[in-house]
């Protein structure tokens, strides 16, 4: 039973890797590895990153408005760059901090140390 409803809501299927969107009136079904093909040579960390925050996602039961990832780079050190995750939840304002708490140690707890700082997880309430 889902706790947590959107009203265009994402799912995600782990078993089969995917991502299934419903925008009214059409069903769309991405596959995890064409979103984290986008970010090139960052994809093997961001696809770790975005498995453990999806399978939370769907242990618990919460569908996610929409996912979007983009590789910035570092001013000071033009070589050094890092992907940014951004999620949009649709949750209420009051469990919100719980949520992302719990959302970010998930996503995050088996990650190489090392690698952590490539990643960047952004999730927003809407």
């Amino acid at each position: 039973m889902a706790i947590i409803t959107s009203e265009a809501p994402g799912l995600y299927i782990p078993s089969r890797e995917l991502i299934v969107y419903h925008r009214h009136p059409r069903t769309y079904f991405v596959p995890l590895e064409d979103i984290v093909n986008k970010v090139g040579d960052l994809s093997g960390i961001v696809r770790i990153a975005l498995f453990n925050l999806l399978t939370k996602l769907q242990e618990l039961s919460i569908s996610f408005r929409s996912i979007d990832l983009s590789v910035e780079h570092d001013f000071e050190i033009v070589s050094w760059k890092y992907a940014v995750v951004s999620v949009e939840l649709e949750i209420r304002e009051e469990i919100f901090d719980e949520v992302n708490d719990l959302l970010m140690d998930c996503t995050y707890s088996n990650l190489p140390k090392e690698e952590t700082s490539k990643v960047l997880l952004v999730i927003n309430r809407v």
